[in-house]
């Protein structure tokens, strides 16, 4: 307890200097690095000694400011062109002390609820891999590959990527087609399911073989050989997808959640015996996650570097503009972006901001029920941009279309009253999740419910459409899963 108060009194005091002493670029780099270390490092903390027990407010927390990492920081920690040659340094600060605020405002929140115990879970004697569960998805990935052929696309487009103009985890479809192709938006969340499961149990398989004498049960997974075939059949099948596809998130859909849950599975085991062995548990887990992480950053980048052919190599850029003029790390200028916004967005908003944030309910409505609805569109993306964002000539492939949240609501309300309302915003979404996450531990759709939302939570950083996008998505699969059990169970 007493370190985390120290940490918190660290960061503190680094906020205060951030608004007193910080006011130019140089001086940013160096704190976004102390700030983060210290940050992580606090929310690490367990506020009580709690053992098996899972809390997904320090969870959450944790995904928030990994989204916030990965989505606002890159373009500052390795000089970005377009950010320090086009970008205003006046307007570049404003938005990174902006971007601190914010994710220090929202960390505390989530501090509070986790030491509220709010999102405590015990997953001791929960039985997360749900046989019937687990073959009623393989089932609907069977009907799912049955019906993307029978629909006259070709299986082998799942290796397709976006220069092809087709997207998607696992099943690619062009880009804002809507029609029948949005039921292969929502198979591929039952595919990224099958693969955190099948991900899961061969790092079960991995880590029992690893720790002499050790016998976990958490895993145990009573389903007959030809389903457990099928489950590494798709699972391998899916990353190899996800590889093609050129967009690093989709294989983030499947690393979180596995990440997460063999990390929280693993303490909830109670037939451990590691006295013989020179690897425990612990050392083990750590071992284990920080080769994941290391192969997925390696595998995300070499896919960067190979957008749009098939050289998986560094030194041979290819596909999009943006990739030939990248450095070791690929940008999504979401720094830079924001920097744009408030500079050139009036104090009280602009009307095109407002109209996306009243056209979010037509997200939760079926394109095939009301085909003409208020939608994203990649017109509408490039004509935002060219207004707000580009304000000098260059290609449109030069950039993301991401805003981030930030961004999202200080178009719409100026920077003061947008910057308020992101904050209360990404909070309430964060207790909706973690009330969720934590309370509907009895549904027997539990484990999709949880993995389809830790897949998601972390793109909230990048744009509250996106992910209300995401969110909708997931409910219709639900939707589905639900109609699926009831006609399995009466036939």
């Amino acid at each position: 307890m007493k370190k985390s108060l120290y940490l918190f009194s660290i960061n503190l005091s680094l906020i205060l200097s951030l608004c007193l002493i910080i006011n130019n670029l140089s001086q940013l780099i160096l704190f976004s690095i102390i700030f983060n270390i210290i940050n992580i490092w606090w929310i690490s903390q367990k506020i009580k000694k709690r053992d098996s027990i899972t809390n997904f407010s320090k969870i959450i927390n944790l995904l928030f400011n990994f989204s916030a990492i990965i989505f606002l920081y890159p373009d500052l920690l390795v000089n970005d062109p377009k950010l320090f040659f086009y970008g205003d340094e006046l307007f570049i600060v404003q938005a990174f002390k902006l971007m601190i605020f914010y994710q220090f405002i929202v960390t505390i929140i989530l501090k509070l609820f986790e030491s509220l115990g709010f999102g405590d879970v015990d997953f001791k004697n929960f039985d997360f891999f749900n046989k019937d569960l687990i073959k009623t998805v393989i089932e609907i990935n069977i009907f799912s590959f049955i019906l993307y052929e029978l629909s006259g696309k070709k299986i082998l487009s799942i290796l397709s990527g976006r220069a092809s103009n087709v997207y998607g985890s696992f099943f690619k479809v062009p880009a804002y087609s809507g029609s029948t192709n949005t039921f292969f938006i929502l198979f591929n969340y039952f595919i990224q399911f099958t693969a955190v499961i099948g991900s899961l149990y061969l790092l079960n398989y991995l880590f029992t073989k690893l720790i002499k004498g050790v016998k976990v049960e958490f895993l145990r997974i009573n389903i007959s050989d030809y389903y457990q075939f099928i489950l590494f059949f798709i699972t391998i099948i899916y990353y190899i997808s996800a590889f093609y596809s050129d967009v690093r998130v989709n294989l983030l859909y499947v690393i979180i959640p596995v990440l997460i849950l063999f990390s929280s599975l693993i303490f909830s085991s109670s037939n451990v015996n590691t006295k013989f062995s020179l690897l425990t548990i612990q050392t083990t887990k750590i071992i284990t996650l920080t080769l994941l992480i290391l192969v997925f950053l390696l595998v995300s980048q070499i896919q960067v570097y190979r957008r749009g052919g098939s050289g998986a190599t560094f030194f041979k850029r290819q596909g999009y503009e943006f990739t030939k003029t990248q450095g070791i790390v690929q940008t999504d200028r979401n720094l830079y972006m924001l920097s744009e916004i408030i500079k050139f967005s009036p104090n009280n908003g602009t009307v095109e901001g407002r109209k996306r944030f009243a056209n979010i309910p037509y997200q939760f409505v079926p394109s095939l029920i009301f085909p003409n609805k208020p939608r994203i569109s990649e017109d509408i993306h490039r004509d935002v941009e060219n207004s707000i964002i580009n304000n000098f000539s260059y290609k449109y492939t030069n950039t993301s279309v991401s805003f981030t949240l930030l961004g999202n609501f200080i178009l719409a309300y100026g920077k003061n009253l947008g910057f308020i309302l992101s904050t209360v915003f990404t909070i309430i979404i964060s207790y909706l999740n973690i009330f969720i996450l934590s309370k509907f531990l009895s549904s027997r759709f539990y484990p999709y419910i949880a993995v389809s939302l830790l897949s998601v939570y972390f793109i909230l950083s990048r744009s509250l459409f996106y992910y209300f996008t995401l969110i909708s998505i997931i409910i219709y699969s639900l939707i589905i899963l639900l109609i699926y059990t009831k006609l399995r169970k009466s036939i």
